[in-house]
C-alpha cells in the first residue's frame, strides 16, 4: 500500500488519462469487431488523441459539476445529456430521449432503454475515482449518480466495479487485491461476478488468450458487442495476460475485439494510475499533450490540453474531498493549489442522491422525487396514483405552498397542498393523475408543480409519459395496400409503452398516425425485433426486417430506411409476420440520420375511420 501526497496523486492522475488517451486511441479502429487479431501497435499511428466520448463525456461531467456545484448528484448531471452532446447512439439516444420529455434519473436510463448493459457509464469511471482517490465508498456513490442517468442493472454495476477499482488504485498496486475491491461493491449482480471469477479461472487453467475468450462468448454471448459483462471480461483477461506491461496489455485488449476502443481505454486508464512510468514514450509521443474531444460536444470550456484538464480535476478533487468529509490526506499539505480554503461552493444543502425506483426532478431549494406507478406510463383514460415526496435540503425552513397543473386533457387532484418543511424534513403526498380519454399521443405532457415558499416562487416539472395506441388485427393473408382503413374497422385498440410492442403469437397487422410538428424529408425509421416485420407508410412498403439481429437502435440497426414524414397525419402499418411462432416483441423509431437523435416532435394516434 502506497502513501498518497497530492504530487503524488497528481502523477497518478496524469498517468490514468494519459492512459486512456493511449488506449482509445489504439483501440479505435477496433471498434464493433467480434473477430480476433494481431494488435502490436497503432494503425494508423496518429499525430494527436482521436476524439471518443470515453473521455468527451468525463470532461463534459467535470464541466456540469463547476457549474452547478456540489453535491454530485443525477439531476445535475443530466445536463451531460441535455446540454452538451449531440450524437445519440444507444443508451445516450434513449436518455437523452427521455430527459427531453421530462423523464429524470433513474428513471431517464430504464424506460424503454434495450441498453441498460452497454458500456457508456462504465468509460466514465475515471473521473469518480480520481474525485474520491483511496476512498472507493466515496467514489462508488459519486458514480452511481452519474451512471443512472442513462443506464441501469448491468451498466450501473460495471461502472461501479471499475470505479471502485480506480479509486484503490492510488495507492494499492496488488491487481487480485483490486479485483477483489472492485466485487466488493456488485456482489448481488450474479451474472458479472462469476464472469469475472470465470475469466481469472480460465486463465489460471488455460494460460491461452484465445480460449479464454471463447469461454467468456460461450458463457456470455449478447447481441449488443458494448455489453458490459462481455468487455470487461476482455478487460480482466487483457490484465491478467498482459502480466503489468502497459503496450502488451492494451494491445491484447485491442485483438480481443467488441467494444476495443473502451477495454483499451479502461485498462490503459487503471495500468495508467499503478504506474504511470510504465506507459513508453513510444506510446505516449505520437498523441501528444492536447486534449481532443469529439465535434459533437457543444457549450464547453474545455482545457486546451491533458495536462489542464488533470489539474482541474485536482481542484476538484479537493472540494469534492472537503465536502463530503474525507480531506486527508490533505488536511495539512503545503504546495496545494493557492485558492484551496475559499471554497467555490459552500455546504448551503446537503446532499442528494438517486434512487433506483423514484424519478428525481428537482434537488434544489427542494429536493423532489417522484413515484410512478409501474411502467411510468399512465393508460388512456386511466387514474393513477402518483407519489411526491418533498425534502428540504436547506439550513433554514421553508413554509407555503405548491400547485399543481397539467397539459390540457389531463387532470390532477388536489390542485394545491401546504408545505412546511424544518431543515432536513420531508413531506409526502400522493397526486392522482389521470389521463386523456383518447388513443392519442401529444409530443409532450407535463404536471407542473409551482412552489410559493416564504417569499420565493419556483417551477418543477416532470413529463406525463403516455402510450402510443394501435389498431390491431389478425391478418388473414400478406398484406397489401388497402384502402380507407377497411382492414381495421373491427380492429383491437392496443397500447405500446413508447417504441415497443409486444406481440402475441401468430400473424398480425397493427396500424397507428404519426404526425410531425413540420415537413421532415429525411427521418430514419428503424423496425426490427424477435419477429419478422414489414413496414408501410402512407401505403408504400419502406421497410423489412427478417428477424436476424435484434438491435433496437437509431444508429446501428440492421434494418433501416430513409422516409419523409409530412405535416399532417402519416399512416403506419405493420405486417407483424409469424416467425418461430412464439410470443415476441417488435421496435419502431422514428430518429434524425445525422445525429441519430430520437425524434419526440411526434403526435401519435389510432386512425380515424374513413
Amino acid at each position: 500500500m502506497q502513501s498518497l501526497n497530492y504530487e503524488t496523486y497528481l502523477k497518478k492522475l496524469h498517468g490514468c488519462y494519459l492512459g486512456k488517451a493511449v488506449g482509445g486511441t489504439l483501440g479505435m479502429p477496433r471498434e464493433g469487431t467480434l473477430t480476433m487479431a494481431e494488435v502490436s501497435y497503432y494503425d494508423p499511428v496518429p499525430d494527436a488523441m482521436v476524439g471518443n466520448d470515453d473521455l468527451d463525456l468525463q470532461v463534459i461531467a467535470l464541466e456540469v459539476i463547476r457549474r452547478y456545484g456540489l453535491p454530485v448528484n443525477a439531476h445535475d448531471l443530466a445536463h451531460c445529456f441535455t446540454d452538451h452532446i449531440r450524437f445519440y447512439p444507444d443508451e445516450y439516444g434513449v436518455a437523452a430521449k427521455n430527459l427531453s420529455v421530462g423523464v429524470y434519473p433513474p428513471l431517464s436510463g430504464r424506460y424503454g432503454s434495450r441498453f441498460g448493459a452497454g458500456m457508456g457509464a462504465a468509460i466514465r469511471s475515471e473521473l469518480w475515482a480520481a474525485l474520491a482517490p483511496n476512498q472507493p465508498e466515496l467514489a462508488v456513490r459519486l458514480c452511481r449518480e452519474d451512471a443512472v442517468n442513462d443506464h441501469y442493472g448491468d451498466g450501473v454495476d460495471a461502472c461501479i466495479f471499475l470505479t471502485a477499482v480506480e479509486s484503490a488504485a492510488f495507492t494499492c498496486h496488488d491487481r487480485e487485491k483490486l479485483i477483489a475491491t472492485g466485487l466488493h461493491y456488485i456482489q448481488h449482480n450474479a451474472r458479472m461476478t462469476e464472469a469475472f471469477t470465470n475469466v481469472h479461472k480460465w486463465w489460471e487453467a488455460l494460460h491461452d488468450v484465445k480460449a479464454v475468450r471463447e469461454q467468456v462468448l460461450a458463457h456470455y454471448l449478447s447481441d449488443n458487442w458494448t455489453d458490459v459483462t462481455i468487455n470487461l471480461s476482455f478487460i480482466l483477461l487483457a490484465w491478467l495476460a498482459g502480466e503489468g506491461d502497459f503496450g502488451r496489455s492494451i494491445c491484447l485488449a485491442s485483438s480481443l475485439g467488441y467494444d476495443a476502443d473502451c477495454t483499451c481505454a479502461t485498462l490503459g486508464a487503471i495500468l495508467g494510475l499503478i504506474d504511470p512510468d510504465g506507459i513508453e514514450e513510444k506510446w505516449s509521443r505520437p498523441i501528444g499533450n492536447q486534449l481532443v474531444l469529439s465535434d459533437n460536444i457543444i457549450a464547453m470550456h474545455e482545457p486546451p490540453t491533458i495536462s489542464e484538464f488533470i489539474a482541474l480535476v485536482g481542484e476538484t478533487m479537493l472540494e469534492v474531498s472537503r465536502y463530503y468529509g474525507v480531506l486527508a490526506p490533505w488536511q495539512q499539505e503545503s504546495g496545494l493549489p493557492a485558492w484551496h480554503g475559499a471554497s467555490a461552493w459552500t455546504k448551503r444543502s446537503a446532499p442528494v442522491e438517486a434512487q433506483e425506483d423514484t424519478e428525481l426532478a428537482a434537488v434544489r431549494p427542494l429536493a423532489v422525487r417522484l413515484r410512478w406507478p409501474e411502467g411510468l406510463v399512465i393508460s388512456c383514460g386511466k387514474a393513477q396514483p402518483v407519489e411526491i415526496t418533498f425534502t428540504n435540503v436547506q439550513e433554514a425552513p421553508m413554509a407555503g405552498n405548491v400547485t399543481f397543473t397539467v397539459s390540457e386533457g389531463w387532470r390532477v387532484a388536489p390542485a394545491q397542498a401546504e408545505l412546511s418543511l424544518a431543515p432536513g424534513a420531508s413531506h409526502t403526498l400522493t397526486l392522482t393523475v389521470q389521463s386523456p380519454k383518447r388513443g392519442y399521443r401529444s409530443c409532450r405532457s407535463m404536471l407542473d408543480m409551482r412552489f410559493r415558499l416564504d417569499g420565493m416562487m419556483f417551477d418543477v416539472s416532470a413529463g406525463l409519459v403516455e402510450p402510443i395506441c394501435w389498431l390491431r388485427v389478425p391478418a388473414k393473408q400478406e398484406y397489401t395496400v388497402c384502402p380507407e382503413n377497411a382492414l381495421f374497422r373491427n380492429a383491437e385498440v392496443v397500447e405500446a409503452p413508447g417504441y415497443f410492442q409486444k406481440v402475441p403469437a401468430g400473424h398480425w397487422l397493427y396500424t397507428a398516425e404519426v404526425r410531425a410538428i413540420m415537413n421532415m424529408p429525411r427521418v430514419r425509421l428503424v423496425a426490427n425485433g424477435t419477429r419478422p416485420v414489414r413496414v408501410w407508410l402512407n401505403g408504400e412498403l419502406v421497410n423489412t426486417f427478417e428477424n436476424k439481429l435484434y438491435v433496437p437502435a437509431v444508429h446501428r440497426s440492421p434494418s433501416v430506411a430513409v422516409v419523409s414524414l409530412h405535416h399532417d397525419w402519416n399512416q403506419l402499418v405493420l405486417e407483424v409476420l409469424p416467425g418461430d411462432g412464439q410470443e415476441g416483441e417488435i421496435c419502431l423509431i422514428l430518429g434524425d440520420c445525422d445525429t441519430w437523435r430520437y425524434f419526440e416532435e411526434l403526435s401519435w394516434r389510432v386512425p380515424q375511420e374513413s
